[in-house]
């Protein structure tokens, strides 16, 4: 004591007041200078936090100052001391904790510090940064264990040299870490790797820097919820690998970032992640993102200029992805490779370039809809080359199981079918290995591209297969309403040919000529002879699994083929073109049957059984 020669007369008031265990009031306020009745030596408070000596005993509640100027350092470096309590006092030094280890608590409210300086720290108590708390230089409590809570409110922090207004990292807080109004941080805030065993909450708090991070909370492990709700925050957010057993909630958050305004890669969230109303300018990264409940977006808005606004690419999402109400279409997200347990969303909340390739989902929920236009429309609102160059199926395949599995078979139906336009659309059908000659991959494409626009005509590439009965009704009635006109004109005759030249069916030539004779009404044929029905001789042509013996006692004359044989090939009269109609519905039958039997044995039925 006598080391510290004549006290001031503020040190003779917190000498007289740690006697008896009270709080030193050397003013109400905090101080704006330096006088003679405030000051009270750094050093001197040292000496009393260390318990003083015989001549200036101290209680065991500890050194309480309010009001006081603190002149010079304090170091309580690897000392172990009960409690720090100075409110509304200006500490105009460094007060140096590292490695210290506090009994109670570390009480600050009010209190202006250039910067704390304590690593390593052990507060076995709550430390209180509040009501007017100011560090104009940082807070260093990197690594530091404190046993109760952290709670910071109307307090205002500033960057050291090293950019960090609090360098927090490795941090093990029992409790709740809270920013509560009025909180102002200009700097980076450093919570990487800490053991939160509560709830983080920062509430109405404000961050800003201009350092590679604004908050980061890289590696931590917390407890409980993670709050950010109405807080700015300028610069990145920094969630990367982090564990939350909790909520994550940015509801009414304002992030804004030239790059990354939030960094979510691989962080695991036991419950849900509120994104409620949230605004952000810049993007969001979120790949391998783990949530076991919900991530909501609803009122969300987001504004990015930067090649991919939302990256969740390999998500995992135990509930529902609530993406709609935004207060803009979002473009350019990513969720290659997510896995979503429901979708709930609407169509306008997407904006384009969106990635879809290896998405996998439960089901459509709430309010998303299920028709199949508004769903198509959604596919094609990815990138560009995915819908075109660079063609992906997989999530047309995807939503055509989840619309089926949901009960929505027609839908899912219109969507395969849009599948197979689309990939007719850009050119994979007929694709043809690079090393083929130009003739033969022009042969191939051609014809596979015939065939699968067959395909669509016919049975909707399989979805449509009640059409291919329509096609068939169609085909007998036309032709059997051409049969009718050509046996009215005497083209078709009797194919057993001792009934065509039998000289008892004279009456049935014309002009005396077999050539010409109108066999369809001639009465004179005998009963036994089965008669010409134009219908029946069509549905016998188009069946070749079925003879109804029209085509056996009935055919069409064709005249001697014409010299030289090219002639042959614009002849047009009605014998050759009834030839060539038999001939077309005969390939037409084959065709249309083995489509049938394919239909039949599962054949076509393609991806609507696919699992």
């Amino acid at each position: 004591m006598a080391d510290f020669g004549v006290l001031s007369p503020a040190e003779k008031k917190v000498l007289a007041a740690v006697r008896m265990g009270k709080e030193a009031a050397i003013g109400s306020a905090r101080p704006t200078a330096e006088t003679a009745g405030n000051m009270v030596r750094g050093d001197f408070i040292r000496f009393l936090l260390l318990g003083g000596d015989d001549s200036a005993p101290v209680h065991e509640d500890g050194v309480r100052v309010c009001g006081a100027w603190i002149k010079g350092e304090i170091s309580l470096r690897y000392a172990k001391v009960c409690s720090l309590r100075f409110r509304n006092c200006v500490l105009d030094s460094k007060l140096k904790l590292g490695d210290s280890e506090i009994a109670g608590v570390l009480f600050l409210p009010g209190t202006s510090v250039p910067c704390i300086y304590a690593p390593r720290m052990r507060c076995i108590g709550s430390v209180f940064l509040k009501d007017g708390f100011k560090a104009t230089g940082g807070v260093a409590i990197r690594n530091a264990r404190i046993g109760g809570s952290i709670n910071i409110k109307d307090a205002q922090f500033s960057a050291g040299g090293d950019d960090l207004a609090i360098d927090a990292g490795g941090i093990v807080v029992e409790r709740d870490v809270s920013f509560l109004a009025g909180v102002q941080v200009v700097g980076a805030v450093d919570l990487g790797f800490s053991k939160i065993a509560g709830t983080i909450k920062c509430q109405e708090a404000s961050f800003k820097s201009n350092h590679e991070f604004a908050l980061s909370l890289d590696g931590a492990a917390i407890g409980g919820d993670l709050r950010f709700d109405d807080s700015t925050i300028e610069g990145e957010l920094r969630l990367i690998g982090a564990r939350i057993e909790g909520d994550l909630s940015l509801s009414k958050a304002r992030l804004k970032c030239d790059l990354d305004c939030l960094s979510m890669d691989r962080a695991r969230i036991g419950g849900d992640a509120y994104l409620l109303d949230m605004k952000t300018v810049g993007s969001i990264g979120g790949r391998g993102l783990e949530v076991a409940g919900d991530m909501s977006f609803v009122g969300a808005e987001i504004s990015c200029d930067e090649a991919t606004s939302i990256n969740f690419e390999g998500v995992a999402i135990g509930r529902a992805l609530m993406f709609h109400s935004l207060a803009n279409p979002v473009s350019n997200i990513n969720l290659g490779l997510a896995k979503i347990g429901a979708i709930v969303d609407d169509v306008v909340s997407w904006g384009g370039g969106t990635v879809l390739d290896g998405l996998s989902y439960g089901r459509f929920s709430g309010r998303a809809s299920t028709r199949a236009s508004d769903r198509i429309e959604w596919l094609k609102g990815q990138k560009a080359e995915h819908v075109g160059t660079s063609f992906r199926p997989q999530p047309w395949r995807e939503l055509q199981r989840v619309l089926r599995e949901s009960g929505h078979v027609e839908d899912s139906r219109q969507v395969a079918i849009e599948l197979e336009h689309s990939k007719r659309n850009v050119g994979l059908i007929g694709a043809t290995p690079e090393s083929w000659a130009a003739p033969r991959r022009w042969m191939y494409r051609s014809a596979s591209r015939f065939g699968h626009w067959m395909l669509w005509v016919l049975v909707g590439y399989g979805y449509r297969p009640v059409r291919l009965f329509a096609w068939m009704l169609g085909i007998w009635l036309a032709f059997g309403g051409y049969y009718f006109l050509m046996a009215e004109r005497g083209v078709f005759a009797p194919a057993d040919p001792l009934v065509f030249q039998n000289q008892d069916y004279k009456s049935c030539w014309l002009d005396g000529s077999k050539e010409r004779a109108n066999w369809y009404g001639c009465a004179a044929l005998r009963d036994e002879y089965p008669g010409l029905s134009p219908l029946a001789y069509s549905l016998d042509v188009l069946l070749p699994v079925v003879n109804l013996r029209q085509e056996e006692a009935w055919g069409a004359k064709v005249p001697t083929p014409l010299s030289p044989w090219y002639r042959e090939l614009f002849a047009l009269d009605s014998y050759r073109l009834t030839r060539l109609a038999i001939w077309l519905q005969t390939i037409f039958g084959w065709v249309a049957t083995l489509l049938l039997v394919a239909f039949l044995t599962g054949l076509l039925k393609r991806d609507e059984q696919a699992s």
